[in-house]
């Protein structure tokens, strides 16, 4: 397995993690708003905040390989923007609203219509880098294929020299 391939793989999973821990955060301030009685939030709770720390990582394949890791960092910058940017906030305002005691600003179906996008800009991570290890995958198929192509022209076009020795 080439560096490569195995940090589209990362990013790939990390894509899919980062949104199962979202949807958890999601979950447990949705069941707050539909509580009959009410709940309290708790700061015990999933965060994503520690793939927050390193959000400029390295994305693989340079100059040469940019549109490959297009993809992928333009994932990052959705995440950045739909998740860090709007979701946290928001999920943070709910934490405080309810640590107040205070009423929900919103209903349960304005929270889950308002947060689905932003939870799906993570996923958005896990697409490009399909897409961009699909490309890789796609460009290695095609070195082989030419090298082995090379190759075989090389052999049919070296003479085959029998010696015989009883001659």
């Amino acid at each position: 397995m080439t560096p490569s391939w195995r940090a589209f793989r990362i990013f790939r999973l990390l894509g899919w993690n980062l949104r199962d821990i979202a949807a958890l955060k999601r979950s447990h301030v949705a069941q707050a708003i539909a509580a009959k009685p009410r709940f309290r939030l708790t700061s015990s709770r999933p965060s994503v905040r520690s793939a927050r720390r390193s959000p400029d990582v390295e994305v693989p394949g340079g100059q040469s390989q940019g549109q490959r890791s297009c993809r992928v960092s333009k994932g990052i910058q959705l995440a950045k923007d739909g998740y860090f940017g709007k979701f946290q906030p928001l999920a943070e305002q709910m934490r405080k609203i309810s640590a107040e005691g205070a009423a929900y600003p919103m209903s349960l179906p304005q929270w889950v219509d308002t947060t689905t996008p932003q939870l799906f800009t993570l996923l958005e991570i896990m697409y490009g880098a399909g897409v961009a290890s699909e490309a890789y995958t796609a460009a290695q198929e095609h070195a082989a294929i030419l090298s082995l192509i090379v190759s075989l022209s090389l052999w049919r076009s070296v003479p085959v020299r029998m010696s015989c020795r009883a001659c």
